[in-house]
């Protein structure tokens, strides 16, 4: 058996010993070293998160245009505002490399922890934000579909504003917690005769408690509850949609007297139907992207020591960072392209904003 040394593969002169067949941890090294490759990592996120800011940007137009009269469109503006922020935040280290940093001329002693400190807490904070707005988007489709008298009755569009603007607050403010104790200075560096930018990170007990509640809010429990919630509720919807299929196809036959109303009542069914079908795939996009993170959050939580970018797995713990960012970000994309193949109001009003759009240029 043959013995070699591998890095951090972000910069750290850290080794760690592993044992492992040489041939097989050169290969696992190789791949992750160009899975993570600043070029194809930045180039990969930048492509993707153009698409999610027109696309989040379009959700936000399209939805205020349609108007409010229907609470989850409240919902659907917040899901796409938290969205656009979550993927500004994951193209903001492409951004800061290659476009920021170079114009103000600021150099760094530690990029990859400045990165982390400037966008990672962001991204973490939004990503969060957007799970449990899911979860209530989930929770209301489920109210509504179950119990749709008293639905009607309670969740009005001025309760739906409280929720939202409530889960804005309990999601964002643990970010201060997170950066309590970082703190930058300036400091000449002679060797490359230049000034650069250092970032500390003070380790007194009581700010590291603040930095640790944040990281168990993130990395815990938020994702259980979105996770727990979007789950169930997607079960429930799922049932519901099932019964309501094995209704239709008994009573396809049946006809009530008053076809005008009967059209009608059916009308406002089918539309209650794709609203409900609109939630499942964008409760079971959020169950399917979301998981890879809770895995890595997970990993990262029990091996603390060894899934790191300095631990005993260093390559893995690369690629499943990259997995995590890719399937976060394109969580944050998709919802447009669900929005647009479920609705036809949506569509329609896509299209005149587009339409707008190019006539206005």
């Amino acid at each position: 058996m043959d013995e070699i040394r591998i890095g951090n593969f972000l910069g750290d002169n850290s080794t760690t010993d592993l044992t492992a067949p040489l041939e097989v941890t050169w290969i696992l090294e190789v791949i992750a070293r160009q899975i993570y490759n600043t070029s194809i990592f930045s180039g990969i996120s930048f492509d993707v998160g153009i698409i999610g800011v027109i696309g989040n940007i379009l959700v936000m137009i399209v939805y205020s245009k349609l108007g409010f009269v229907e609470s989850i469109h409240i919902s659907y503006v917040a899901l796409a505002a938290v969205d656009l922020c979550s993927v500004v935040s994951i193209i903001g280290p492409a951004l800061l490399r290659r476009v920021l940093l170079p114009f103000l001329n600021i150099h760094l002693q530690d990029l990859s922890l400045f990165t982390n400190v400037i966008t990672g807490w962001p991204n973490m904070a939004f990503t969060r934000t957007s799970a449990l707005i899911t979860a209530w988007i989930s929770l209301e489709r489920c109210l509504c579909v179950t119990f749709p008298i008293t639905f009607k009755i309670a969740v009005t569009r001025a309760v739906t504003k409280v929720v939202v603007m409530t889960i804005f607050v309990v999601g964002c403010v643990p970010i201060i917690f997170g950066y309590s104790g970082y703190s930058f200075q300036w400091d000449s560096d002679p060797e490359k005769n230049q000034t650069v930018l250092l970032v500390f990170n003070n380790q007194s007990n009581k700010l590291n408690l603040l930095n640790r509640i944040a990281l168990i809010l993130y990395g815990a429990i938020y994702p259980m509850l979105a996770w727990v919630t979007v789950s169930i509720c997607t079960m429930v919807l799922v049932i519901k949609l099932k019964q309501s299929n094995q209704w239709r196809q008994r009573n396809a036959r049946a006809r009530i007297t008053g076809q005008v109303r009967g059209r009608d009542e059916a009308r406002m069914s089918i539309q209650k139907l794709r609203v409900t079908k609109t939630v499942v795939i964008v409760a079971s996009l959020f169950i399917a992207l979301s998981f890879p993170a809770s895995v890595h959050l997970l990993l990262t939580l029990v091996m603390r020591e060894k899934f790191a970018n300095d631990g005993l797995y260093p390559y893995l713990f690369m690629a499943m960072s990259f997995i995590t960012l890719v399937s976060n970000e394109i969580n944050s994309c998709v919802n447009i392209f669900v929005f647009t193949a479920m609705g036809s109001k949506f569509r329609k009003a896509l299209w005149q904003v587009l339409h707008i759009t190019c006539s206005g240029n």
